[in-house]
C-alpha cells in the first residue's frame, strides 16, 4: 500500500511483533497498518469508476479481491471499526485530491458494480474472467487456486461486507450492530469451507 506521509492519519496503526522479515531478525516491534485499516483501503481500489484502479490497470483488480476475500476472515470488532475509520477518510482525501464530486453512497455503488462482474465468472460475459486466470496462473501457487465458484463466493460475500459498509457511512448505522451481522455471517461462511459443490452452489443462490 502506497501511504503519503500526510495521509498517514487516515490509518490506524499496530505494532508488528519481532519476527524475521527478508531472513533479518528484528528484535523490536515495528509500525504497521492495522488489518482492518488495510482492508477499508483495498475497498476503495475497486471503485473503478471514480477512485479506484483506472480502466487501464483491470488486470490488479483480481489481486485486490484476493487480499481482501484472504484478510476478511480475520476481521475482529477492532479491525472492523479500524475498517470504517480508513474507507471514510481515504475516500474523502481521494475525491479531494482529484477534484471529484462523487458523494459517498455513488463511490460505494462503483465498487458494488465490480464486485458484482467478479460474482458472473461463470459466464462468457464477464469482465474480469481472463485478467483472473491469469493472476492466479503467475501468481498463486496451483495448490491454493480458487475454483470459480470459490470466487463467486468471495465476491458475494464481499457484498453483503459492502452493504454493512454502506449501512454504517450511508445510513448512520451503528458500528456495533453492523459487526454483529458481520461475525453471523462469517460464522456461516467459515462453515462452507469444508462444504461440498452442491453445497456452496446453494450458498451462492442464498447470497
Amino acid at each position: 500500500v502506497d501511504i503519503m506521509f500526510e495521509d498517514i492519519k487516515n490509518y490506524k496503526l499496530s505494532n508488528a511483533p519481532a519476527s524475521e522479515i527478508f531472513a533479518l531478525n528484528t528484535e523490536v516491534e515495528l509500525p504497521s497498518i492495522s488489518l482492518g485499516s488495510l482492508i477499508g483501503d483495498k475497498f476503495l481500489t475497486l471503485a473503478q469508476k471514480s477512485i479506484g484502479l483506472p480502466t487501464e490497470k483491470l488486470s490488479e483488480y483480481p489481486k485486490q479481491l484476493y487480499d481482501i476475500s484472504r484478510l476478511m476472515h480475520k476481521l475482529d470488532e477492532e479491525n472492523f471499526a479500524d475498517m470504517i475509520f480508513s474507507f471514510e477518510r481515504i475516500m474523502q482525501t481521494e475525491l479531494t485530491t482529484r477534484n471529484l464530486e462523487n458523494t459517498p453512497e455513488e463511490v460505494i455503488s462503483h465498487i458494488f458494480e465490480v464486485l458484482e462482474e467478479f460474482s458472473k465468472l461463470d459466464t462468457s460475459e464477464c469482465l474480469f474472467k481472463d485478467y483472473l486466470n491469469d493472476f492466479q496462473s503467475a501468481y498463486v501457487n496451483a495448490k491454493a487456486r480458487k475454483s470459480n465458484a470459490q470466487w463467486i463466493i468471495d465476491s458475494l460475500t464481499l457484498i453483503y461486507l459492502l452493504k454493512l459498509i454502506q449501512g454504517i457511512v450511508v445510513k448512520k448505522t451503528e458500528i456495533k450492530t453492523a459487526y454483529s451481522k458481520w461475525a453471523s455471517a462469517l460464522a456461516e461462511l467459515d462453515s462452507v469451507a469444508k462444504a461440498k459443490t452442491d453445497d456452496k452452489k446453494k450458498l451462492r443462490e442464498k447470497f
